[in-house]
């Protein structure tokens, strides 16, 4: 029976010119020189190819298995594992379970051959818009000089959970550094009870990058008010930043803030598998498990900046957090000194204090709470409901003369 056996391309070639020397064609000198090896080991490929002819020209290893192959049982559980528990990993974060959980210890490029020589990996091809042009931007240099933010809603919790959840996500431009924390939705709450958190482990950035949804930029028209004044409207997120120190900066595309966009990327792809592993079933459980992971990833994935010189600014022990992050806005005093606010009814205790009609400023803080104050000065209120308005109602008119009175001094005043 006739053996074949496979030969390359270099084989082949020097199966030619080994045999033109034998016929005398030409001599081994040249034909070391045409092969560009040299004439010792020419002398030894000659020797070769005279006693087995073509077969002498193969490689010895070739065909044998190697010594340092992985046991294919363990080929056969690493194959296995993907396939049943991690078929949607990526081959680094399988690396790492594999040795944190499986105690297997292998590098990224054996599992991906093992994976794909089971056919048990597929790998991603990059998407490219060629039109898209965006120019290089370096990090800043130093931590706190600019702070990424943005909110990604997605199913986090997959199929264990039948609503989607807001992330609200924090990067630092020079570290990469990250904080994190889930919500039911992207708005001014979800937005100040986040950096309320980051701003107390870190301290006030100095600028913060944000896209223009509607919780950071508003698209309102300015009021008579404002345009006298020659202000533009601003959010409450605006005002805020603005009374801290905080400077706020818009984006006008996704890629001007790719930072965040990367990282809300590799968190849905890391992330999401970490909560699978752990069984996490709700936003309260998924809050508690960032607490620990965060670390985690800022030690794995954190740089080192390029400056020594931190921009955060940390604030004294006294530093009113719930008051200073606050909710305000304007209302004005009914006839009965009441104050309508979202829905809700209050009643000022001290009417002798105030004037019907005029405005006072509502404070609300984000944790429910609510102060007025009328000219610098915080007034005595208490909610009431509407059932009570008859009784306030009395209340007003027992003072109407008083208080008309009061009224007439201060305009003759």
């Amino acid at each position: 029976m006739e053996e074949h056996y496979l030969m390359s391309r270099k084989e082949l070639e020097r199966a030619t010119y080994m045999g033109m020397v034998l016929k005398g064609s030409i001599t081994l000198k040249e034909a070391s020189e045409i092969l560009r090896i040299s004439y010792r080991h020419s002398k030894r490929i000659l020797k070769r190819f005279r006693q087995e002819e073509e077969r002498g020209l193969i490689h010895r290893s070739r065909g044998r298995r190697s010594p340092k192959r992985i046991d294919d049982y363990l080929r056969d559980k690493i194959a296995s594992l993907y396939k049943e528990n991690y078929s949607d990993f990526s081959i680094s974060l399988f690396k790492e379970k594999l040795f944190l959980i499986h105690n297997i210890t292998l590098s990224r490029e054996t599992i991906r051959t093992i994976l794909k020589e089971y056919g048990v990996y597929k790998s991603r091809k990059a998407r490219r818009n060629s039109k898209s042009v965006h120019v290089f931007r370096e990090r800043k240099r130093h931590a706190g000089e600019l702070i990424q933010v943005d909110g990604s809603t997605h199913r986090w919790l997959e199929d264990r959970c039948k609503d989607k959840f807001t992330l609200m996500g924090y990067i630092d431009d020079a570290t990469g550094e990250i904080f994190a924390k889930f919500y039911d939705y992207e708005g001014v709450y979800s937005f100040l009870d986040s950096f309320l958190e980051f701003v107390k482990i870190n301290g006030l950035p100095k600028s913060i990058y944000t896209d223009r949804h509607s919780t950071y930029k508003t698209t309102r028209k300015p009021t008579i008010q404002e345009e006298l004044k020659n202000k533009r409207p601003a959010t409450q997120v605006e005002r805020i930043l603005k009374r801290v120190g905080v400077e706020l900066i818009h984006a006008y595309s996704p890629q001007a803030k790719g930072r965040i966009e990367r990282l809300f990327k590799t968190l849905q792809d890391r992330l999401i598998k970490e909560m699978r592993l752990k069984g996490i079933k709700t936003k309260e459980e998924a809050n508690c498990f960032l607490k620990e992971y965060i670390p985690l990833f800022n030690k794995q994935f954190a740089k080192q900046p390029k400056s020594n010189i931190s921009l955060f600014k940390k604030l004294d022990k006294d530093f009113d957090y719930e008051w200073e992050f606050a909710l305000e806005s304007q209302r004005n005093i009914n006839n009965d000194y009441t104050i309508r606010y979202k829905g809700r009814l209050f009643q000022i205790k001290d009417v002798f204090s105030v004037r019907r009609k005029q405005k006072v400023l509502i404070k609300e803080s984000i944790y429910g709470p609510i102060r007025v104050f009328y000219k610098d000065r915080e007034l005595q209120i208490e909610e009431v409901n509407k059932k009570e308005t008859s009784s306030i109602c009395k209340i007003s008119l027992n003072h109407s003369f008083i208080s008309s009175s009061f009224e007439q001094k201060e305009k003759e005043k």
